[in-house]
């Protein structure tokens, strides 16, 4: 069971953008912003955090990658989550 797991873990899903976006079942229109499709509380916490993060959808846009190695392979990247973190806490 364990090996399954990890086969369908790492397996190539065609028919989706995104297997994380879809686990969070947001109806989003490649906005900007949060997801609000089910309640943060209905889902595991680190799940839920990705709710409030960013998230873009191809193609995106160079500005919303700020990375160079992101940047340079921006034509294979299908969906970015994209979170800001303070450092200095």
């Amino acid at each position: 069971q364990i090996i399954s797991a990890l086969q369908d873990l790492y397996r190539l899903r065609t028919e989706t953008f995104c297997d994380t976006h879809d686990l969070l079942e947001c109806n989003c229109t490649n906005e900007q912003g949060g997801c609000s499709s089910v309640p943060v509380e209905q889902r595991v916490i680190a799940m839920g955090e990705l709710l409030d993060w960013k998230h873009y959808f191809k193609p995106i846009r160079e500005s919303d990658l700020m990375d160079g190695a992101l940047i340079e392979a921006s034509d294979k990247i299908t969906f970015v989550f994209q979170t800001e973190t303070n450092a200095d806490q």
